[in-house]
């Protein structure tokens, strides 16, 4: 089932769904080693934000790393995983991966294709919008709806940093989007 039943991306990719600062929660991870959406990612709910340790960020690095290597032929809208890594990255997949643990490369754009893989959750990305809330335009939901709990990141582009969003009214997913227009 689509977690958003009114919003098909690819119908849609311009729509835009918006939260109230009452329907979602932002919780803070932390910035170092070009963690913060890996933190994001596997928040947890705790209520001093991410807990992860620098070694379980390496070893989930290490994970993500791995997943993009099995998973090199897999097509990414006509251009395999390998293909979209080497023009996102300007390297071919094995040093990408190999630069990626070894060196905390940060690499959002391909991480958020991968973790629907890798872990099997669609991944919605929103902002602050102006309204002191969040929105989310349906070209930035990575992953097919599963039927598994999407993970909700927040990205705050004038700091170039991700948080934790908790939804904690699910039900204001199920509104329509708002088409807009570019």
């Amino acid at each position: 089932p689509n977690p958003n039943p009114n919003l098909n991306q690819n119908d849609h990719p311009q729509a835009t769904l918006e939260l109230s600062g009452t329907e979602a929660v932002e919780s803070k991870v932390p910035t170092k080693g070009n963690n913060c959406l890996l933190h994001s990612l596997t928040y947890d709910g705790a209520p001093r934000g991410s807990d992860q340790s620098a070694a379980s960020m390496r070893a989930l690095r290490e994970a993500i790393a791995a997943t993009a290597v099995a998973y090199r032929d897999y097509d990414l809208n006509g251009k395999t995983l390998e293909g979209w890594v080497s023009a996102t990255a300007d390297m071919d997949l094995e040093s990408w991966a190999a630069d990626f643990v070894a060196n905390d490369r940060m690499s959002d754009q391909i991480v958020l294709r991968i973790w629907p893989l890798f872990r099997g959750e669609p991944v919605w990305v929103w902002q602050p919008s102006r309204a002191g809330g969040y929105e989310n335009h349906g070209v930035f939901r990575f992953g097919a709806p599963t039927g598994r709990k999407a993970r909700h990141v927040l990205y705050r582009p004038t700091q170039l940093h991700y948080n934790a969003l908790q939804v904690i009214k699910p039900a204001a997913l199920e509104r329509p989007a708002v088409r807009t227009t570019m």
